[in-house]
Parts: C-alpha cells; sequence; structure tokens
C-alpha cells in the first residue's frame, strides 16, 4: 500500500492518518508473534514479580524476572530497529519522544547536570527556599488533613480553571492517572490524597487537569474524531501540559495568592492553621520549597530532572550492556549520593520505586525532563508575549483558561 498512490484522494489530514497508521503497523509487524507472546508473559512476570518485591523492599525479589525482561526487551527492539536509529535505545526511545535520539538526550543530560547540581547546592545554602517550612505537609504525621475537605478543595481549583462535569469526572486511585474515553466528552482524571499531606493530592489533580485539557483539546471535526492523527503528538509533549498547569501556573504567586483564602478554610482546622496565621507567602514557600529527597514522585522542581538523569544514565547502560541487572540497586545509591546527596536505605525507596523498567517501557523516563523543558519554554512565550494578565488577580482564571 502506498500513499503517494492515493494522493490525489485525500486530503492532507487524511494523507497524515493513513501515513500514521501504516508506520504504526510496521512497528507492529516487525515483532515475531511467538516473541509478542514470550514479551507480554515476561512482562506480566516480572510485574507481579515487582510488586511483591516492593512491599518487602527487597530487590532479589524480582531480579531474575528482570533480567528475563531486559534481555526480551532488548531482543523486540532490535526487530523493530530502523535506519534513523543510530542505537537501540534511540529506538526504544522512540516510542516515547518521536524525533529524539540517545546522542542528543546525551548532550541535554550533561548540560543539565553541569548547570543542576551546583545550582541545587547554592539554592541549599543559600536560598529562603532551602528546606522551608511546609505548611501543607506533616513531617511527624502528627496533624491530619481530612481528605473530604482536601477532594473539594481540588475540585474548586479544578471548576476555576475549566473543568466541566458535563465532560470531565474525578475520582481516586492509587497512583493519578488521566484516561480519555472519547475526548469531547468523556475524560478522567483520578488522584490520591493523604490525610498527612495535602500538597500531593493538590498539585495531583492539577497536574492530570492539564493531561485532561490535553486530551479533551485533540478532537476535532477536521481531523476526524477517531483516527491516528486524532492522538497526542508524544509523552514529551503530554507532559508539557500537566507540567505547565502544575509547575508553572499552579506554584506562581498569583495563583498561590488567589488559592490561599480558600486553603485555609478548607483545611486550616486540620493543620492549626488560620486566616491571621498563615498568609499567602508561607503557601507559597511551601510549594516551592528546595530539599533532596529520594523519590522522584515527591521531588521540588530544582531537584526532579536530576532524578530523571539518573534514571537515563542507569537505563542506557542496562540496555547497552555495560550494567548487569543484579548490579542495578548498587548503582542507584552510588548516582544518588552523587547527584542528589541521600541515598536509599531500602529498594522500595531506591530501585523499586517506579514501576516503568519491570514493564518493560525503557526510554520512557525521558519524557518528563523534555516535557518540563518544554513547559518552562511555552510558559516564557506566554508571559513574553503578555497574553496571561498574571498582575490582575481578578483576571486570573479567565485569562489562562481563554490564553493557554
Amino acid at each position: 500500500l502506498s500513499i503517494s498512490k492515493m494522493n490525489y484522494c485525500l486530503n492532507s489530514y487524511e494523507q497524515r492518518s493513513c501515513e500514521i497508521a501504516l508506520e504504526d503497523l510496521e512497528k507492529d509487524k516487525a515483532i515475531p508473534n511467538e516473541l509478542v507472546v514470550e514479551l507480554t508473559k515476561v512482562q506480566n512476570k516480572t510485574f507481579s514479580a515487582w510488586s511483591r518485591a516492593k512491599s518487602k523492599g527487597n530487590f532479589s525479589i524480582v531480579r531474575p524476572a528482570l533480567e528475563d525482561l531486559v534481555q526480551i526487551t532488548i531482543e523486540a527492539a532490535k526487530h523493530r530497529r530502523q535506519p534513523q536509529h543510530e542505537t537501540l535505545y534511540s529506538c526504544m526511545l522512540s516510542d516515547f519522544v518521536k524525533g529524539s535520539s540517545e546522542s542528543s538526550l546525551v548532550d541535554i543530560s550533561a548540560y543539565l547536570k553541569h548547570a543542576l547540581v551546583p545550582l541545587a547546592k547554592r539554592i541549599m545554602e543559600e536560598s529562603p527556599f532551602a528546606n522551608a517550612k511546609n505548611f501543607l505537609i506533616s513531617k511527624d504525621k502528627s496533624d491530619t488533613f481530612n481528605i473530604e475537605a482536601q477532594k473539594d478543595l481540588s475540585l474548586y481549583v479544578l471548576k476555576a480553571l475549566g473543568f466541566s462535569e458535563n465532560n470531565m469526572r474525578v475520582d481516586t486511585s492509587a497512583h493519578p492517572f488521566t484516561i480519555a474515553i472519547t475526548p469531547a466528552d468523556d475524560v478522567r482524571i483520578t488522584s490520591r490524597f493523604s490525610p498527612h499531606n495535602a500538597q500531593t493530592g493538590l498539585f495531583a489533580t492539577i497536574h492530570e487537569w492539564g493531561h485532561a485539557l490535553y486530551e479533551h483539546n485533540l478532537t476535532s471535526k477536521t481531523m476526524g474524531f477517531d483516527t491516528p492523527l486524532n492522538r497526542y503528538l508524544d509523552l514529551a509533549a503530554h507532559e508539557s501540559q500537566s507540567l505547565f498547569w502544575e509547575r508553572m501556573i499552579a506554584q506562581s504567586r498569583p495563583f498561590i495568592k488567589w488559592l490561599t483564602p480558600r486553603l485555609v478554610q478548607n483545611l486550616g482546622y486540620g493543620t492549626g492553621m488560620n486566616s491571621e496565621s498563615v498568609n499567602y507567602n508561607d503557601i507559597y514557600k511551601s510549594v516551592n520549597a528546595v530539599s533532596p529527597n529520594l523519590i522522584r514522585v515527591e521531588a521540588d522542581e530544582v531537584h526532579y530532572p536530576l532524578h530523571v538523569l539518573i534514571r537515563f544514565e542507569l537505563e542506557r547502560d542496562l540496555v547497552n550492556g555495560e550494567l548487569q541487572v543484579k548490579d542495578l540497586p548498587e548503582k542507584w545509591n552510588h548516582l544518588y549520593q552523587e547527584y542528589l546527596g541521600v541515598s536509599a536505605t531500602n529498594d522500595s525507596d531506591g530501585c523499586l520505586q517506579d514501576v516503568h523498567w519491570f514493564t518493560g517501557m525503557y526510554g520512557y523516563f525521558p519524557s518528563y525532563t523534555l516535557g518540563a523543558m518544554y513547559a518552562a519554554q511555552l510558559y516564557r512565550q506566554v508571559c513574553f508575549f503578555n497574553l496571561c494578565c498574571f498582575n490582575i488577580l481578578n483576571q486570573f482564571t479567565y485569562s489562562i483558561y481563554i490564553y493557554v
């Protein structure tokens, strides 16, 4: 089947849809059926072993299965590798970040490492945001935040940002995610809430709102409601939308100033806070506090790229044969000590904390950092063109919703 032979009867949208469909078909056909079956079995086996290993904090439980999964994932990538993929890892990366390559990410990572490691150290030594008191997190778990009050606050924020119960809904789950059943009519968000951490639930919800808004706005009568063209570009693009709302908007000073009265109203009694004792500057410092930690999904904006950088280096070495699975925990702790100055005391807080490698998703992690970089550039352009009236509090929500 040749798209060029069909050009005379297809418009540009239809042509591109056919091209994407054929690309997907060729990728699926490249892997032998028996290998697909075996890969699926090993993925399921490894995921199950990972669940047990993480609950016990013991990497050795999943190690044999992971060794098999790494090898069979490499074998599948060898079948799918195309001339444009400079390395096997580049082939894996293309599933998550279109048009990128291993060498380009090596360059980006080197730049980030050179810039962020000393920056993080300087912030920790000099900035008022270093280890700032967080009014939304109970360190000793002595304070509790009412779960229903947190849900109410999150829904209040979503509605202010444009959320409509006519075509969206919010539920709870063990891990936050977004799914578009039909993008125009049914997009669903899940979040999770902790009685000792009100920040996680609120910002996870706003993060998922970014994903949901992107999915909702993908649908177009022009491009068709259910065509290959009518889907997200790649995971880095998707992540840029969630991080734009979570990091660039929701952690900004104007947003926090707008949010604080309602936040205190919803959560104040659970923490001993009240409008006299806490102002928006306290909350602003709370959500932008900088401190190195072990857990990627709880990392601040400065340290987060370093978490991703560590994973990028490790998964490259696994794929390229420069790191053996048995040495993964030791290498993980070595890099965490080198880049962040912290080290896990158990495997659950170390190399078992993310599920990606244990389901065969190698090349996924760079999409997080690239998405954050895209979001920062989008935000800069929005501010440059003065599309959002951040200085006019009463127009805050309206301007963001209309112009972004």
